[in-house]
């Protein structure tokens, strides 16, 4: 579990570096593919959670919507991973309707995987803008702690 709350700390520094980029440096669908990661987030907690999926996966908010939903995104996964065993196995149907079960870390370090595929599409949008992407290495996010 320790791992696991790391690698949800990483995440956190992740989309925040890139949300306070995306604040000043809006190039063409970068909002776009930050509200899908985030959206993804607020779905696969929602699955764990076995609530409705009230939230399209590629619905954009602005970079204050965004930032807001990353936080309650990270509150309640936090959540998740100190309530919930980590083995517990989660059935849910996917956005086509096939149902598929996996336990809820595989699906909490699906999310962390998911944005930083992401993170990366938004990393070459700005690089080839010449915009500076912010440095996310893992590594040297754990020289912060």
């Amino acid at each position: 579990m320790e791992q696991l709350i790391h690698l949800l700390a990483y995440h956190d520094f992740a989309n925040l570096k890139y949300l306070e980029v995306l604040q000043v440096n809006e190039v063409h669908k970068t909002k776009y593919l930050m509200s899908h990661l985030i959206n993804a987030h607020t779905i696969w907690n929602n699955r764990i959670l076995n609530k409705d999926v009230i939230i399209g996966t590629f619905d954009e908010h602005s970079v204050d919507e965004l930032i807001n939903r990353h936080q309650i995104n990270m509150e309640h996964t936090s959540e998740l991973v100190n309530k919930k065993s980590l083995n517990e196995l989660i059935t849910y149907r996917n956005l086509s309707g096939l149902v598929f079960t996996n336990s809820v870390y595989d699906i909490i370090y699906h999310i962390i995987n998911h944005a930083t595929y992401h993170r990366a599409q938004v990393a070459q949008l700005w690089s080839s803008n010449q915009i500076k992407v912010p440095s996310t290495d893992y590594i040297a996010f754990r020289r912060t702690l």
